[in-house]
């Protein structure tokens, strides 16, 4: 074994029957195929193909590589490979660094766990693994240009696009151009944060972190006592969670959560043109005093935005600080002025 996070496993490929057995059931499903390990259109994998192509991964005495499996929940979903980039390697990039820098590929062979965030999370946990432990300088990446979705889970992994390089890859008879993205030890030390849903074990981070952000804002009109607080946030907090009516997204460093976006699913009255439709109900952004203005406030919130955009909701609403206002402009964010109140 490699890596074990949550439910994730990394182990690293055998030589053996089962591992070759997993790859070829992978690149026989045409949807698979789609994306990866198809240079021809009539491309096709025996088990004798995927033993040859792939047990030389294994035994490479020219260079530094490392084929895995991936894991999840304990069942083999994926495979994944990361190297020491060689000389003729960085010539091509045009890579200056002359020592530790790795290049990474993954597929996700069972199709059920796409779209699931399982490859964000993957990178997130190796990319760790090769600046904390391998020492790596720089990691590099290049998808193929056409392939939105692998990079934008790149992107959420802290990967930058470089330039594109030209015709660098067969695919299905065609010669595509990929992107090459990077991601630095430097920017992996100051960015390395992952965002996710919370979960009920982060509870009370959130709750403190409420606290904190009221006592900011209007700590003069607080008329009742942390202990009070505590116990009524908490449970409104498992509430949301136990009855799915709330998501509470969060930045996380090293374990510390410094960012959270709170959002409300709201369904409309069905009408007869569309039965069913949602809206988003944005509230309670904070970030810790000492993480601002450092672009995790947009990262999260353009996680949020993908994920509206991916549930299909409408819209997202909220209503903004006069403070806060220009960065929502920034994000996006339209003044309506359809809206209008009654307070009560």
């Amino acid at each position: 074994m490699i890596l074990k996070d949550n439910n994730i496993t990394i182990r690293k490929m055998e030589d053996d029957l089962e591992h070759y057995s997993l790859i070829y059931k992978w690149l026989n499903n045409p949807q698979v195929l789609e994306y990866c390990y198809c240079e021809e259109e009539n491309t096709r994998w025996t088990y004798e193909k995927v033993k040859e192509y792939f047990s030389r991964k294994l035994i490479n005495p020219g260079r530094y590589i490392v084929p895995c499996i991936i894991e999840y929940n304990n069942k083999p979903v994926g495979f994944l490979q990361y190297y020491v980039l060689t000389e003729k390697d960085k010539q091509y990039y045009k890579i200056d660094e002359i020592i530790n820098v790795y290049g990474m590929d993954i597929f996700i062979g069972e199709t059920e766990y796409w779209n699931k965030g399982l490859g964000t999370e993957v990178f997130t946990l190796v990319i760790a693994q090769l600046f904390n432990v391998n020492k790596a300088k720089k990691i590099v990446i290049d998808p193929e240009a056409w392939n939105e979705r692998a990079i934008k889970c790149y992107e959420k992994s802290g990967f930058r696009k470089i330039k594109i390089l030209k015709e660098a890859e067969r695919h299905k008879g065609i010669n595509r151009d990929c992107w090459l993205m990077e991601i630095t030890r430097e920017e992996f030390l100051n960015n390395n944060i992952s965002i996710r849903k919370a979960t009920s074990n982060d509870i009370n981070q959130l709750v403190e972190l409420r606290w904190q952000h009221e006592y900011e804002e209007e700590k003069e009109c607080f008329i009742t006592s942390k202990d009070e607080f505590v116990r009524e946030c908490t449970k409104f907090l498992k509430d949301g969670l136990d009855k799915n009516q709330w998501v509470y997204w969060i930045a996380e460093k090293n374990k510390e959560i410094i960012a959270n976006i709170y959002v409300k699913k709201i369904r409309k009255v069905p009408k007869p043109q569309k039965l069913f439709s949602e809206i988003g109900y944005v509230t309670n952004v904070y970030t810790k005093a000492q993480y601002r203005n450092k672009g995790i406030g947009s990262k999260l919130l353009g996680v949020v935005k993908e994920w509206a955009r991916e549930n299909e909701l409408e819209l997202l609403f909220l209503w903004p600080s006069e403070k806060s206002e220009s960065f929502y402009n920034r994000e996006g964010f339209v003044k309506d002025n359809e809206i209008i109140e009654y307070e009560v």
